[in-house]
């Protein structure tokens, strides 16, 4: 079990997200690992958009949220990824 797969260590990459660029590496599904600098570091994320409406004034629905998972902004890719967090193996960040 990953060190951050824990409700505090969760909240505390969380917080750590959103205040700066990690560099987290983790093991994908497909068993390849993977590096990724990533943020929700709200002066860098793009805004969300607008939901779409649907016919008659209906709104999409909304993406159902894992709690197994944690999504970010790819700062390389420059895009919204994500990563299990039982799967992250280390990460780094300024102190």
């Amino acid at each position: 079990m990953s060190q951050v797969d824990t409700p505090e260590g969760r909240q505390w990459l969380k917080d750590l997200l959103k205040e700066q660029e990690v560099t987290i590496s983790f093991t994908k599904v497909s068993g390849e690992e993977r590096v990724m600098t990533c943020t929700l570091n709200p002066s860098v994320v793009p805004p969300a958009p607008a939901p779409k409406v649907l016919a008659e004034g209906a709104v999409a629905k909304t993406k159902k949220e894992n709690p197994d998972i944690c999504s970010v902004w790819d700062i390389t890719a420059q895009g919204w990824r994500s990563f299990r967090w039982a799967s992250v193996t280390n990460v780094e960040y300024m102190v």
